[in-house]
C-alpha cells in the first residue's frame, strides 16, 4: 500500500523524471507514519525521491507556513551502484533520505527554508570509501501539488567537510553562489573536486 496524496507525488516526479521504477525500493514504517523511496530513471541519472513524508505537516515557525509539506529527492547517475542494507557501503543515498525523512517528524520541527546543511561529526565521518563526503546541502528545488497541499521539493546535494567549513565561514547565500561559478552539478559526482580546496 502506498501512503495517501502519493500519486500525484508520483506522477510529478515521473513527468519530470523519468519512469519511476518502483513504488517500494525502500520502506519504513514509524509510529504512524509510512515513508517510501521510489526511483525514476531517464537517460543516465536515476532520481530517489521519498514519498509519504509530505502526510503530515512540519511544525514550522509563525509566517513559514509554506513549508510545511515537503518531500525529499536526490539524483545519481545510472552508473552509481545503490544497496538497500543499512548501513552498507552504497546504502548512503536511502539512509539519507530516509534519515532526514524522519527527523523533523522525530523532533516535532522543520527542515529550515530556502537551503540548509545536515553535517556528520566530521571530516573523518565520510559516506563511504567511494564517495567522501561528509554532509548534505538541502534545497528546496521546486513545489508540487498532492491533494490540497503545495508539497516542497528539497533537493539534496553531497558536500564535502571543507565545504561545509567553507559555508559556515561565508554563509549560504555567498556558498550557493560559489556553487553555481564553480558550476557544480546537482547529479551527484563522488570524484568532483572541493570548491572550498585551494
Amino acid at each position: 500500500m502506498i501512503p495517501p496524496h502519493a500519486t500525484e507525488i508520483i506522477e510529478f516526479f515521473e513527468t519530470r523524471y523519468g519512469s519511476v521504477e518502483s513504488l517500494s525500493y525502500n520502506q519504513i514504517v514509524f509510529d504512524t507514519m509510512q515513508i517510501a523511496v521510489c526511483v525514476a530513471s531517464k537517460g543516465n541519472v536515476r532520481t530517489l525521491f521519498t514519498v509519504g513524508m509530505s502526510n503530515e505537516s512540519l511544525k514550522v515557525p509563525q509566517g513559514f507556513d509554506e513549508f510545511q509539506y515537503v518531500e525529499l529527492f536526490i539524483q545519481l547517475p545510472q552508473t552509481h551502484e545503490i544497496e538497500i542494507a543499512p548501513g552498507s557501503c552504497g546504502s548512503w543515498p536511502v539512509d539519507w533520505l530516509i534519515n532526514v525523512a524522519k527527523f523533523p517528524h522525530r523532533q516535532n520541527t522543520w527542515l529550515g527554508a530556502p537551503a540548509v546543511i545536515l553535517a556528520k561529526n566530521g571530516p573523518d565521518d565520510i559516506f563511504s570509501d567511494t564517495c567522501r563526503f561528509s554532509g548534505m546541502l538541502l534545497v528546496i528545488d521546486c513545489q508540487c501539488l498532492a491533494g490540497y497541499r503545495s508539497v516542497n521539493l528539497y533537493r539534496m546535494c553531497p558536500l564535502y567537510w571543507d565545504e561545509i567549513e567553507l559555508e559556515r565561514e561565508i554563509g549560504t547565500p555567498a556558498f550557493m553562489q560559489k556553487l553555481d561559478e564553480r558550476k557544480v552539478s546537482f547529479i551527484v559526482d563522488c570524484n568532483r573536486p572541493s570548491i572550498a580546496a585551494r
